[in-house]
């Protein structure tokens, strides 16, 4: 959205770490008007470093959850990692933060800097709204800003991206995007590789490639968005391990049993080695667990038939994109 009006450097793919982003500021060509980098963590005091060296005029932190607990201990200690990013936003600068989250508004203080906030769910200075689902189509929605509003649509699924697409569309319009080029590009985009992505398969089924990583919010967020959607046939969930969760590992991975257990989805495979909580929790009964991909993909091509729907999601070292691939 900002490429549209003004100069703009940002990171490519997902180099938001300590690597990634060095090279995205060594890649800096001319005199860009905004540089936009994302920032990751996955241990303690890199984001303190990243927000260091890029020294942000605006920063937003997207939301709180249970990720890399391995390095960063528990959801307290996600929250005082990205915190350090609105600590270290430069004084007179701006951030945002998200009205929806429960961790951040009430921990987070700041008279140093302004703030706004966004949300769908809560009041908030940017807000989205929805219109219509649109099915597999994707949503219609409005924003709005702070003395403006648009009604536009996007093709990206799930309530997780709609809040993405409002971080964005909020930062765009405060640095002085106008709505309508805001509508216009959100409207163009499309989802990128192995991100919650659909496509039809030759044997009449459709597979949703949302290989990219897992955490234990992103797999729910997965599921739930996989129950909304329609289809035609029987809904199957290909699940592998969410890593990093250091000693949490257990807990979560049967939590997302006990999430399965309650859903209608009717084929539940799963492949990997901390999974093998969730299946203990959810039973032979309601899942099959594999130890190799091929035997997996043997079982979902004589399971699928026209009209199903297959999610495919696990953490990025599971390399579920290979089954994806054998699906196709």
């Amino acid at each position: 959205m900002a490429g549209r009006v003004f100069r703009v450097h940002f990171n490519e793919k997902n180099y938001n770490n300590i690597i990634g982003v060095s090279k995205s500021i060594l890649s800096i060509e001319g005199k860009p008007e905004f540089c936009i980098f994302e920032l990751g963590t996955n241990s303690r005091g890199e984001i303190s470093r990243l927000a260091r060296a890029t020294r942000p005029d605006m920063s937003l932190i997207t939301n709180i959850n249970p990720s890399h607990l391995e390095g960063l201990g528990d959801i307290e200690g996600v929250l005082e990692e990205k915190l350090d990013l609105f600590r270290l936003t430069k004084e007179g600068g701006t951030i945002f933060v998200n009205a929806d989250d429960p961790y951040i508004l009430p921990r987070y203080k700041d008279e140093k800097r302004t703030v706004f906030t966004y949300g769908i769910e809560n009041h908030a200075a940017f807000r989205l709204t929805v219109d219509e689902s649109l099915g597999w189509e994707g949503v219609a929605f409005t924003l709005h800003f702070p003395g403006d509003s648009v009604h536009t649509r996007t093709s990206l699924l799930g309530r997780h991206n709609l809040y993405n697409i409002l971080a964005a569309s909020s930062i765009a319009y405060a640095i002085g995007v106008e709505a309508a080029l805001i509508k216009d590009s959100l409207q163009a985009f499309s989802s990128y590789s192995m991100r919650f992505r659909p496509f039809a398969a030759k044997g009449g089924y459709t597979i949703v490639d949302d290989s990219y990583n897992a955490n234990p919010s992103s797999v729910e967020w997965a599921i739930k968005t996989l129950l909304e959607l329609p289809a035609a046939g029987k809904r199957i969930a290909i699940l592998g391990d969410m890593r990093e969760l250091g000693a949490k590992s257990s807990y979560y991975h049967r939590e997302l049993g006990r999430i399965l257990a309650e859903s209608p989805i009717m084929v539940i495979a799963l492949i990997g080695e901390e999974i093998k909580e969730t299946f203990r929790e959810l039973g032979s009964e309601r899942a099959l667990l594999f130890e190799d991909k091929d035997r997996l993909i043997d079982f979902i091509k004589g399971k699928a038939e026209k009209g199903d729907v297959i999610l495919v999601k696990g953490s990025r070292a599971s390399k579920m994109e290979e089954i994806v691939e054998a699906l196709k």
